[in-house]
């Protein structure tokens, strides 16, 4: 079954996922800190400050989410990104979002795409699930139901299971 609409979702780490953003900012502004004391510089420290929030924009910056009948999209401020479901070689969900392998078609094409839930998880996964992916998706059991599964290894539907 295919969706025959678009479902969109919009996702601020820095708002849906505090625990993580907001220790990563302390990480960088104390990495920023040392840098700038041990080498006497003020500036060189800003520098390094700038450098590690650039490299990490992502959870600075709000991204929208579009799933459709014909793939996924992402757009932000710093990037636009999208993948068709038939590129989408494995589907993998995580604990704060969804990570989809792709067929890298060139040298430079990152072979894999990381979709951040935020409060979404569960929708997004229906969603990804409902444009066909169910062969690749199966949800895990929420934190607190945790059946001795591994979060990096998620159960997957043989083909069996999944018709």
């Amino acid at each position: 079954m295919e969706i025959d609409h678009e479902q969109e979702f919009h996702v601020w780490p820095l708002r849906d996922e505090p625990l993580v953003a907001w220790p990563l900012l302390a990480v960088i502004a104390g990495i920023a800190v040392g840098a700038g004391w041990w080498l006497t510089s003020l500036s060189m420290g800003a520098g390094i400050f700038l450098a590690l929030i650039v490299c990490t924009g992502e959870m600075w910056v709000s991204t929208v989410t579009r799933i459709n009948h014909g793939g996924i999209s992402q757009h932000s401020l710093l990037r636009r990104r999208r993948v068709g479901w038939r590129d989408v070689v494995e589907c993998l969900p995580r604990p704060r979002g969804v990570l989809l392998h792709t067929r890298p078609h060139a040298v430079a094409t990152p072979a894999g795409m990381f979709v951040r839930c935020g409060a979404h998880r569960k929708e997004m996964l229906d969603a990804v699930d409902e444009c066909g992916l169910h062969s690749f998706v199966l949800s895990l059991p929420a934190d607190d139901e945790s059946d001795g599964e591994s979060p990096t290894q998620p159960a997957r539907l043989s083909p069996e299971e999944s018709t």
